[in-house]
């Protein structure tokens, strides 16, 4: 079951969920199925069109499959676990500003029909179990009497935080996945300096610049969410602007260096603990390729 704000996802086709989006050649699809499921039908979904899988990474939350077709063309695609049987899917054909949107598709109309094949099978080998018996969760509450000693109110209550809760870390898994800069570089609180490993990364950033490896790069600063927004934004631009200054120092062409603060926009956890505030004070780098 999916329940709150995705329960409005549920019905459009047989697998796939929500709206369809294309994102920096990205075609991005959310499908209602487990996260092994999805990852193992974007396999078989290579397969289909005879395109050999060159590189796989894995784990619990994101797996990504690089592939390459016969004349060369890469193929990439990206899987996300979103939470017990919601997974996203996005499939990238070409290089960038040579997307292959057709192709895409087609991969992700496989995926699909692999998905919802998936589900029939499932839901015939579920005895006694159809729409009507599937109610949405806090719809119907039996108090508890005489066990925990809560009142049907305090049950009601204690489910709903339960469920806010889940819901915000897995827009932060979420949020987090989607961002795929080349480079992070972390700070200390209430500071724009420096550390020895963000010298070390903003090195080989120069280095891949001025050998014309790429064609430049966009700095993207952003602080946790403690101070007022005008606050935030400042300290982000300091942030990125430091970065640029020192690429400078480099030898980097500056006509090559995009440099922009986002405030607190864009975290990649929650900002309620010590931890995620530290993670969201950043600067992400994105090396642009010719």
């Amino acid at each position: 079951m999916v329940t709150g704000c995705a329960v409005a996802l549920i019905g459009i086709g047989a697998a796939a969920v929500g709206s369809v989006a294309y994102n920096n050649g990205k075609l991005i699809k959310t499908y209602q199925a487990e996260y092994n499921a999805a990852v193992k039908a974007s396999s078989d979904a290579l397969q289909d069109f005879k395109i050999p899988l060159k590189v796989k990474t894995s784990d619990d939350l994101k797996t990504v499959l690089k592939a390459e077709r016969p004349d060369g063309t890469p193929v990439e695609i990206e899987v996300v676990n979103m939470g017990r049987d919601l997974t996203e899917v996005a499939v990238r054909t070409g290089v960038i500003g040579v997307w292959d949107k057709r192709v895409s598709e087609q991969i992700q109309d496989s995926i699909n029909n692999r998905l919802s094949s998936t589900a029939r099978k499932a839901s015939n080998h579920t005895p006694g179990l159809n729409a009507h018996d599937i109610k949405p969760l806090n719809n119907e509450i039996t108090p508890q009497t005489g066990v925990t000693g809560e009142s049907h109110e305090e049950s009601v209550s204690s489910i709903q935080k339960k469920s806010a809760a889940a819901q915000e870390n897995r827009k932060d898994i979420k949020t987090s996945l989607e961002r795929n800069p080349d480079f992070v570089i972390y700070f200390n609180d209430n500071t724009n300096e420096l550390s020895e490993d963000a010298i070390e990364k903003l090195n080989a950033v120069a280095a891949v610049i001025i050998n014309d490896s790429v064609a430049g790069a966009k700095i993207n600063g952003f602080s946790d969410s403690t101070g007022s927004a005008s606050f935030n934004k400042m300290v982000s631009e300091s942030r990125a602007n430091t970065a640029k200054i020192y690429l400078i120092g480099k030898g980097v062409d500056p006509s090559k260096i995009i440099a922009e603060g986002f405030g607190s926009d864009n975290p990649i956890v929650s900002n309620n603990h010590e931890e995620g505030r530290k993670s969201n004070g950043r600067v992400e780098i994105e090396l642009i390729n010719p």
